[in-house]
């Protein structure tokens, strides 16, 4: 089976069918539907790991707020150019991912309650 995916856009609705093995995603401004085919990194989640395959930092970060329910503040937009390739047991805290995250994408993560600063490394590229 497959079912229509729509967002409405300035008055317009745009859909889109997403059949099994596709995963569809509405941007940020409601207006934009990508398709891309399912990963099993998708779904590692479901057996306790977080996994990512080319992931852009920001969708990294978006999967660590909602696992751990804090919020991500990206201080250098440049850093929103780094992708990411590796798992993550979600049994680990947030500060030993960060920790591991960090030099991987050339980030720096400061922890403010339950707002975390992400800033680019010295030295990083």
């Amino acid at each position: 089976g497959a079912v229509t995916l729509r967002a409405k856009t300035a008055g317009d609705t745009l859909g889109i069918a997403v059949h099994p093995g596709e995963v569809a995603d509405i941007d940020s401004t409601r207006a934009i539907v990508r398709i891309a085919r399912d990963s099993a990194s998708n779904w590692m989640w479901t057996s306790g790991r977080l996994a990512f395959d080319q992931t852009s930092l920001p969708a990294v970060l978006a999967a660590l707020h909602r696992w751990y329910d804090v919020d991500f503040q990206l201080d250098d937009s440049t850093l929103a150019t780094q992708y990411f390739t590796g798992a993550f047991d979600t049994a680990a805290s947030l500060p030993q991912i960060l920790d591991i995250l960090g030099p991987l994408v050339h980030a720096r993560f400061e922890q403010h309650g339950r707002v975390v600063v992400v800033t680019r490394r010295p030295g990083g590229r």
